[in-house]
């Protein structure tokens, strides 16, 4: 039989808890739901890191890369550095080694073209600049603009939108509907879209969700905080003057059921060639999107469950149909299952993940920041523990506020919302989740120096 294909549907900044088979009430997501069934949902995958950049790391390489003390949501060169120094190798790189045809669906710079056959940034070189190109590269005319936006009628702007808004989902689907129809090899597959990533801004079904009308608008409520001006301007540039919270929340879901049209159209191109059957697909967001969390506006930094709770939906010959796994899980996981699936062989030693079907089941995760914050944090079913990494980092750098509290615990079976802190309150379990956190860290350091040493051996040999 001829090897699987392999699939990765990665949705930008997309919240669990706003798809249909998550338990959301508006129908953002009917062959998102569609394709759950046909396979197995977690409900709890937790990111590692709210970085989209520090997300793909542990995706590709299976491996949570310790970050580096400058604040960067990018990988930095020392990361990099760490990852190959302790013997690393991207999934790309793997599947390649054994026959694959591999495609990535988007821009692509740097480290992340290592392993790709493919990608959209070797096809733009005659592609004509568009006007919100020019726009985007200069930083007066993006103010300009923005406060343009900011006050022009809603009907008016997103006709705009409509016509120059992204459409790089749309690129990425008419790319993988060829490559279904015309591959003959097997191949891995990377398809990204990003429409729930802020501006919301699709160029189809922009207004998909209407909101009931209300008093409760945004930009009221940002001038009670303060804000950079730089992310005030780009708030200003997203979102209408008079946009409430529900207004704002509509065009998110409304982005979603975009990406949720264009993915059904992927999935029907398989079933046309025959080979769904054949197919592993892995959809998953790389971090979820706070509304107002903890005062953390339209944005993904924070180490809240609205923000590292991702999706995850995995279908195949071998998964299990119409199943709930309801186990800790993270992006690490990903690569050593498709190793497993495939039986390609590796050292227990190389990954930070597990297998996502095995019985092994984890008791608590953890996840880490270094953006506008510099936080990590511990979950476990019941509680969440978020401590910054020095007295310095106590503050955020976008919002010029303390999110939550110095030192932050919640009792997640009573406040699931995260909105109580109770450091204060209880102070033995605050103990016990601080000294596990610390645990898990010195045992991560462990592990990556033994990979740095044995690497090191094997090429001295």
């Amino acid at each position: 039989m001829k090897k699987p294909n392999i699939i990765f549907i990665m949705i930008d900044a997309l919240r669990a808890r706003n798809l249909g088979c998550y338990g959301y009430d508006r129908n953002t997501s009917p062959n998102i739901d569609t394709l759950s069934k046909q396979g197995t949902r977690f409900t709890n995958a937790f990111s590692t890191n709210n970085s989209t950049n520090k997300s793909l790391m542990a995706m590709l390489s299976g491996r949570h890369i310790p970050l580096d003390k400058e604040k960067n949501i990018l990988v930095t060169k020392s990361e990099l550095n760490s990852f190959s120094n302790s013997g690393g190798k991207f999934l790309s790189e793997r599947l390649k080694e054994h026959g694959y045809k591999t495609y990535w669906l988007n821009d692509l710079y740097g480290w992340q073209k290592r392993g790709f056959d493919f990608y959209f940034s070797n096809n733009k070189k005659n592609q004509p600049i568009s006007l919100f190109q020019n726009i985007k590269d200069s930083s007066r005319l993006r103010s300009v603009t923005r406060t343009f936006f900011h006050y022009m009628p809603k009907k008016m702007s997103d006709n705009i939108k409509l016509k120059y808004g992204r459409n790089n989902g749309e690129m990425a689907t008419e790319k993988a509907i060829q490559i279904i129809k015309e591959e003959k090899d097997p191949f891995f597959l990377w398809i990204y879209y990003n429409s729930p990533h802020i501006p919301y801004n699709p160029k189809q079904f922009t207004n998909k969700f209407v909101a009931p009308k209300t008093k409760n608008y945004f930009f009221k409520e940002l001038k009670k905080h303060k804000i950079k001006k730089e992310m005030v301007g780009f708030f200003k540039g997203a979102f209408s003057k008079y946009a409430t919270f529900e207004d704002i929340i509509a065009r998110y879901d409304s982005a979603i059921y975009h990406d949720d049209y264009l993915i059904g159209q992927v999935i029907e191109a398989l079933k046309e060639k025959g080979i769904f059957d054949n197919t592993y697909i892995f959809l998953f967001s790389d971090h979820g999107e706070s509304f107002d969390t903890q005062n953390v506006f339209f944005s993904h930094h924070g180490l809240y469950d609205v923000c590292t709770n991702f999706p995850l939906i995995v279908t195949g010959p071998t998964i299990p149909k119409n199943k709930i796994n309801e186990s800790f899980v993270k992006h690490e996981d990903m690569v050593p299952t498709i190793l497993d699936l495939l039986k390609i062989r590796y050292s227990s030693l190389e990954f930070d993940g597990n297998n996502l079907l095995s019985k092994e089941k984890l008791s608590y995760t953890t996840a880490e920041e270094a953006g506008y914050q510099n936080k990590r944090s511990i979950r476990t079913k019941d509680f969440k523990y978020i401590e910054p990494v020095s007295k310095e980092d106590v503050v955020c750098e976008l919002c010029n506020e303390i999110h939550g509290g110095k030192l932050e615990l919640y009792d997640l079976k009573k406040d699931p919302e995260e909105k109580n802190n109770i450091a204060s309150e209880d102070t033995s379990t605050l103990t016990e989740m601080k000294t596990l956190l610390e645990k898990h860290l010195k045992e991560e350091k462990q592990i990556n120096e033994r990979r740095r040493i044995a690497h090191k051996l094997k090429n001295s040999n």
